[in-house]
This record gives structure tokens, sequence and C-alpha cells, in this order.
């Protein structure tokens, strides 16, 4: 199966998150849009797995949680990768948190551990909001760009646990399930 770990949001952010990108959505109709229900923070991308292997991780993740506390985190700018001129993805967060920062590293030595591969980009906390599927047209990019230089929404998120996940892509898009959700200790 097809999985990735996640930081997920509760429903009124993801809505509050969807509803802000909407001037964006206004800018660029072409790129793929995420739906609210989808969105999320990603530590670790995973790819195939078998049960087994998600089992072990589950329980790995359960002593990583006890290790790692809960806390506030600040998501706020949109930018996109690789640039506006070029993108192929759109996102929110921009800041670099030092909670989520700490959670991917820890995620990562664990399934390092574990052996999967360690990540070979530096971790970047962000929000996918939109793919890229086809190259824009200078006007639809600058649209877009201008739009997200303009927004300056702040969200606060406390992050209360990790989420190993499971992707199954179809037509409609990609369907999400939460197969293991990790606790994060309270903070003291």
């Amino acid at each position: 199966m097809r999985t990735f770990i996640a930081a997920n949001f509760d429903a009124p952010l993801r809505e509050q998150l969807h509803a802000a990108a909407a001037p964006l959505r206004d800018a660029a109709p072409s790129v793929a849009w995420v739906a609210s229900h989808l969105l999320h923070v990603t530590l670790k991308f995973l790819g195939e797995q078998n049960a087994d292997f998600i089992a072990t991780l589950a329980s790995s993740f359960e002593s990583l949680g006890r290790r790692q506390t809960s806390g506030s985190v600040r998501l706020q700018g949109y930018g996109a990768f690789p640039n506006f001129r070029a993108p192929r993805v759109v996102w929110m967060g921009g800041e670099r948190p030092p909670l989520l920062q700490s959670l991917a590293t820890a995620v990562d030595d664990t399934c390092v551990a574990l052996g999967i591969d360690r990540e070979s980009r530096p971790f970047r906390a962000h929000v996918t909001l939109g793919r890229v599927k086809r190259p824009l047209g200078r006007a639809e990019a600058r649209r877009l760009e201008e739009t997200a230089e303009r927004r300056h929404e702040v969200f606060s998120w406390h992050v209360r646990s990790i989420d190993i996940m499971r992707s199954d892509l179809g037509r409609a898009g990609p369907a999400y399930t939460v197969l293991h959700s990790v606790p994060l200790a309270a903070t003291p």
C-alpha cells in the first residue's frame, strides 16, 4: 500500500486553510487544487509498504510519540516549488517551525532504523494547496504569484499527533486513510 507520515489538521482548520486559498484558485484555475479534506503536512513519504512493515512502524512510532511533545505551529505565507515562474506545487507554510522540523527528523530517524532510506532533501514544512499538471501560461503564473504576495493570513495549529497514512489514487483524485495515529506527549 502507498503510505506517508503526516501531521493532520482538524476539520475546522482544514476548512479555514481551504477558504483562505480561494483567491489563489481564482487566479490560477488550471492548477489541480487540493480538496479541503486532504490538506495536511507530510513529514515523510514512504511509498509502497506492506502491512507487516506498517505494524512495525506503528510500534516504533509509539515510542517516538512518548519522546516528542505536542505544541503550536504557525502557518503563514504562500509559495511554489520550485518557484512561481514555473510552479509544480503551490503551497502554504513558509517558515521552518522548530516543532515540525523536530518531528520530521525523528520520523526520518525512526524510518532509517527500520531500513527506509533517509530523506535526500531538507525538510520544508508546507501544506500542498495545488499541483500544476501542465505548465502555466505567463499571465496565469503572474496572477498566481501576485495574488500569493497579497495574502497575509496566519493560522495557529496545535500539533497533537502524527499519523501513518494510506494513499489510494483514483480517477477522482487521492483518498487518504489514517492507518495509525500516534499521540504526542503533552507539552510540559
